[in-house]
């Protein structure tokens, strides 16, 4: 039967400061660790001693995490495992949250709204006398012009968000399938879909890859990363109001055609 045996044993030891434990060296004895290798009986003698790297502790020392483990077998006792456990406070590096840097630049869009995201537009009363050209006759009534939009360009601010992450070679390999990609559902504090799209992710490898220090640049745009479609008059004018499409297949002077991949940015693990 599987038993254990810990932090009672002659070489554990532990330090303190004044914001609690610092470093914990546990030693633990794991009996009845069965498996057709040391490295089976070890991952076994791990699980039952109920750790798992990058975990913490346990109530006791909620903030000091497991960094590594050393193991051997107590002689005689194939199936017997001493485990030294050494736990510190803060994340192991692999399993560190990513650091975050927050930046913005402007760029030059053209726009028929205001900075209170209201349309622009004039309008003109022609008066009775009025002559539109030398060969027509003087108007008899008043004429309204109707409601004539008009753009203009202004600079925006572009939000951009970078992260640096140590990844496995894995999560290295799947993280660079989000380049060129925008965020499916709500994420950061976009509020929204289509809002965030992933730039520029790169990854290098110290140690033969078996990890990789992670780069990953996103730009945020407020009015959505979809493609605006909107119908132009013969005035060379876009129509006001809008008739905004119910669907990208029924009828509308104005659409959002979805023109990159959307995934899930939460699945990377940055936030």
């Amino acid at each position: 039967m599987a038993s254990t045996h810990e932090e009672m044993i002659q070489g554990a030891s532990g330090e303190r400061d004044w914001r609690g434990w610092k470093t914990i060296n546990m030693i633990t004895i794991q009996d009845g660790c069965t498996g057709s290798s040391f490295v089976a009986k070890v991952n076994n003698a791990i699980t039952l001693a109920g750790y798992t790297i990058g975990g913490n502790f346990g109530a006791l020392a909620p903030y000091c995490y497991l960094q590594s483990v050393h193991a051997s077998i107590i002689d005689g006792s194939p199936n017997t495992v001493r485990l030294e456990l050494k736990f510190e406070r803060d994340f192991p590096e692999r399993f560190k949250p990513g650091t975050m840097e927050l930046g913005a630049s402007l760029i030059s869009v053209e726009t028929n709204k205001d900075k209170d995201d209201n349309v622009m537009w004039l309008s003109h009363t022609y008066p009775i006398g009025y002559r539109r050209s030398p060969q027509d006759d003087p108007l008899t009534v008043a004429v309204e012009s109707g409601q004539i939009t008009h753009t203009t360009n202004k600079f925006i601010p572009e939000k951009t968000r970078t992260f640096t992450k140590q990844v496995s070679e894995a999560d290295a390999k799947t993280a660079s399938d989000y380049t060129g990609c925008i965020n499916s559902v709500d994420w950061l504090d976009s509020g929204d879909a289509n809002k965030w799209m992933a730039v520029h992710i790169h990854g290098r490898s110290e140690d033969g890859g078996n990890s990789y220090n992670m780069t990953y640049n996103f730009i945020y745009r407020k009015e959505t990363w979809l493609h605006e479609a909107i119908f132009i008059q013969d005035n060379g004018k876009p129509p006001y109001p809008f008739s905004p499409a119910a669907t990208l297949g029924s009828d509308g002077d104005y659409k959002e055609y979805p023109i990159y991949e959307e995934k899930a940015f939460a699945n990377l693990g940055l936030t």
